[in-house]
């Protein structure tokens, strides 16, 4: 700032106006920079009089970002239109490319995404005609940012991946990109691959330098941590982070680096009273520079580690701080204040009371669902939310009431289940609000940072919240989930059984409800039953895989019997509860990689399972309204591998004429797809058996077989039979994917089918399948694909033997063709097959 004054009195003493002014509109933006907007508008009209042709363009260039930051849109609209008036007169590409750039970010800003895409695009196109490669690249980038604050995360993906190859080919260096990407990865869950980047980021910077830089993604690698379940190497992370902070003067930086400690080292159990005073100066420090969500969030930790120390007094001191942010201000802030609320009433032995408490919390996360979905308050809702439902579940055990507890866990699966956005809205209005919302929130935490009055953005923010809740309602966007029960349950199972695990401060339960009566089981402890799984699919693994001497598999085969009577033993009074009949199970999260048909009782049963029993409510209500014997779709696809990059969304493309097709005939399946993937021996194979079983099929192989193609031919189909690759993704079951002949088709791929898949069979036969723990990801692949109106999923939590699946798929086709339900043909399949014994029916049956 001093350098710039000086050029300017230089240059006026030496008579020289172009160069003074020319100093003014940079001096101008400097000023904007240190927050004197106002200023810096002077500097730029004592500049004009002085100046024309391009120069007179830049200060009109220069005048629109200074009101851009001071928020005067409209006005910064129309210099930066005079500006690039003057730059095309001039033919100055270059500047009509950063005229364009800047432009675009601001329609972003104001949600006129079409627009912002359409200024970036031409910008792209103007600096590659100029040779600027580099600057092309980062206009990549910017469409990539573009797409992220639409909520369109496929499209940001590829976006950055372009970007990234361009801005390493023109020899620039990948921060910022890096970071943008760890926060695209992180607002659709995709904690794994978002530590990958932040520690690879770190890495590079460390060589590189630029450590105001390296102290954020430090903050964003503990903060990725966190959600993890790593609060040592979080509380490492985050005290790297702030250490670098002080460092290098940061003090706002450093308060957020001091919230991720306080919260790490309560994830790790520290309980001191040193902990407790550290805790208390952080909520009071967030609150004073306005942090309000944060302060409250800092502060149910307070009120825990003050009931944990039997600091009685001082919980409820801090819970007192929290009430006025239980009934406005941001929803994070509310969701968080019902949590701390409950946490002491629960504390206080009112427990009728902490119900209320739970409730309201939940009913606050419910309501304000899209708006928390378009934001990093989503993650962090998230986790008041499940402390929320945990208590739920609590109170209702207590109180030794089977409905209560299964209404309360059910509760509680809603929010473990609850998947990021990865798509805008199909509503422009409430994409464009969300879109909106998302830059506010991103820009009142830049203005909080940067110590700049937050007041009008904090008030825009809310008012935006608001449009949205009454937008998503008015769109039919949002609906308010229907409160479960075991009485609306009932009459939906009609002659099947309930079966539900909950899992509670380590201890199992179960709730069986079965022809009307609801029970409640003690079942025992997780650590025990988490052994005998662990013992049983080890056993089954080495015995599927066929390797070892005759005693080595008589061992095994030993281990697995032992296992397996072990749960049933555990299992056994809530198993007598339901009375024979055909079940349906919905397994604790750490339980569903068991092999159900195991257990002998089991076996020969039919049972289907579900990652709640809303979900399988839903699903079989759908199934029934489409026709009881009118199955969908089947899908064997061959075994998951790890996923290391989320995939790009299929290309929209009409379907190509088939590469071979054997004309339909009426079934009960009605019409009937077979696709075979790419690099598998046996596919077609495969899909010329299932295809004679079913009786005729349309088949799409080779080039054919392609994502668009299959995405095409799947919406309506009645039956389909697709052997192929797959990679399923625990951390975000959405980008999980079917490899085709052009690349993946993905879950959100299927989002786009106007008549979604009402069933699907993913049979796994390769091996490999045991080094990705397939249970859990099937389960969070088959919660996406429930929600998305899929009645019913056949898949194996075991590896199938290639010979196995092609023997199996034909049969198990034949019989759905019959109208046979799924869990039914799976137990016949059973009885007469052993290598049958991981293939489990999901959803409806």
């Amino acid at each position: 700032m001093k350098v710039l004054r000086g050029a300017v009195r230089l240059a006026t003493t030496a008579g020289l106006p172009v160069r003074a002014a020319q100093a003014r509109f940079s001096l101008a933006w400097a000023l904007a920079l240190c927050g004197r907007g106002r200023d810096g508008l002077h500097e730029l009209d004592l500049a004009r009089p002085d100046l024309d042709g391009l120069d007179l363009a830049r200060v009109e260039m220069q005048h629109g970002m200074v009101l851009h930051k001071l928020d005067q849109h409209a006005t910064a609209l129309e210099h930066y239109r005079r500006a690039l008036v003057g730059f095309r007169r001039h033919a100055d590409r270059q500047w009509e490319a950063r005229v364009l750039c800047n432009r675009g970010i601001l329609h972003a800003e104001r949600g006129a995404f079409a627009m912002a895409r359409a200024d970036f695009t031409r910008s792209e196109a103007l600096e590659r005609e100029d040779g600027n490669l580099l600057g092309a690249a980062h206009m990549v980038q910017n469409l990539g940012w573009l797409a992220s604050i639409e909520g369109h995360a496929p499209a940001a993906f590829a976006a950055y991946d372009r970007a990234e190859t361009a801005i390493r080919a023109a020899g620039g260096t990948l921060t910022v990109l890096a970071l943008d990407r760890i926060a695209l990865l992180r607002s659709v869950a995709l904690h794994d691959e978002a530590r990958g980047v932040a520690e690879r980021t770190i890495a590079d910077l460390q060589r590189g330098g630029m450590s105001a830089y390296r102290a954020e993604a430090a903050l964003e690698l503990a903060e990725i941590a966190l959600r993890q379940g790593d609060p040592a190497a979080a509380l490492a992370h985050a005290r790297r982070a702030r250490d670098a902070f002080r460092r290098q003067e940061r003090p706002r930086w450093s308060l957020l680096a001091e919230l991720a400690i306080v919260r790490a080292a309560h994830a790790s159990g520290q309980r001191t009273r040193e902990q407790l005073a550290r805790v208390e100066t952080v909520a009071a420090a967030l609150e004073a520079d306005g942090w309000r969500t944060l302060a409250v969030e800092a502060r149910v930790v307070h009120a825990e580690l003050a009931i944990a120390l039997g600091e009685t007094g001082t919980a409820r001191a801090v819970v007192a701080r929290t009430t006025g942010a239980r009934d406005r201000g941001a929803p994070g802030g509310r969701i968080a204040a019902w949590h701390a609320e409950a946490l002491l009433r629960v504390h206080e032995g009112r427990p009728a009371a902490a119900s209320r408490a739970v409730n309201a919390g939940l009913n606050v996360l419910e309501q304000h669902r899209a708006v928390l979905g378009a934001t990093e308050l989503r993650a962090r809702a998230g986790v008041h939310g499940e402390g929320l439902a945990r208590i739920g579940v609590r109170l209702a055990l207590d109180r030794g009431d089977a409905r209560a507890v299964l209404a309360a866990a059910e509760r509680h699966r809603t929010q473990a289940l609850q998947l990021p956005p990865v798509r805008p809205p199909v509503d422009p209005v409430l994409a464009g609000l969300l879109g909106e919302l998302r830059h506010s929130a991103m820009r009142l935490d830049e203005a909080r940072l940067e110590g700049e009055d937050t007041r009008a953005a904090a008030a825009q923010l809310a008012r935006l919240e608001r449009s949205i809740v009454q937008r998503a309602r008015h769109a039919g966007a949002w609906e308010a989930p229907d409160a479960f029960s075991a009485a609306g349950l009932a009459p939906v199972l009609g002659e099947r059984a309930l079966l539900e695990l909950v899992e509670a401060d380590g201890h199992l339960y179960a709730v069986t409800l079965a022809r009307g009566r609801a029970r409640l089981h003690a079942v025992g402890t997780l650590a025990e039953a988490q052994q005998q799984l662990e013992s049983l699919r080890f056993a089954l693994l080495r015995l599927v895989a066929g390797h070892g001497t005759a005693r080595g598999r008589a061992a095994y085969a030993t281990m697995r019997d032992a296992a397996a009577a072990s749960l049933e033993a555990q299992l056994a009074p809530a198993l007598a509860a339901t009375r024979g009949l055909p079940l349906v199970l919905v397994p604790t999260r750490s339980l569903h990689t068991l092999p159900w048909a195991a257990l002998p009782t089991l076996r020969e049963r039919p049972f289907s399972v579900a990652p709640s029993a809303a979900l399988w409510q839903r699903a079989a209500t759908s199934a029934r309204a489409a026709g009881a014997s009118a199955p969908a779709i089947a899908v064997p696809a061959a075994a998951p591998a790890p996923a290391t990059a989320a995939p790009a969304p299929a290309a929209a493309a009409p379907a190509p004429t088939p590469a071979h097709a054997v004309p339909a005939v009426a079934s009960p399946l009605g019409g009937t797809l077979a696709v075979a993937g790419p690099d598998l021996a046996l596919a077609r194979e495969e899909v010329e058996a299932v295809a004679e079983a079913v009786g005729g099929a349309t088949m799409l192989t080779g080039e054919a077989a392609s994502a668009a193609a299959t995405l095409a031919a799947l919406d309506g189909c009645a039956h389909a039979h697709i052997a192929a690759h797959g990679t399923f993704r625990a951390d975000n079951p959405l980008f999980s994917s079917l490899q085709l002949a052009d690349g993946p088709l993905t879950v959100f791929d299927l989002e786009t089918l106007k008549d979604a898949p009402r069933r699907m069979v993913l049979f796994a036969c390769d091996a490999g399948i045991a080094d990705v723990q397939p249970g859990d990801e099937l389960m969070g692949l088959t919660a996406a694909l429930l929600g998305l109106g899929t009645a019913t999923v056949v898949a194996s939590v075991l590896p199938l033997p290639d010979a196995v699946s092609a023997a199996l798929a034909p049969q198990l086709a034949r019989r759905l063709a019959a109208g046979e339900p799924a869990d039914a043909a799976l137990a016949a399949l059973r009885a007469d097959e052993p290598g049958a014994v991981g293939l489990v029916c999901f959803g409806a049956g």
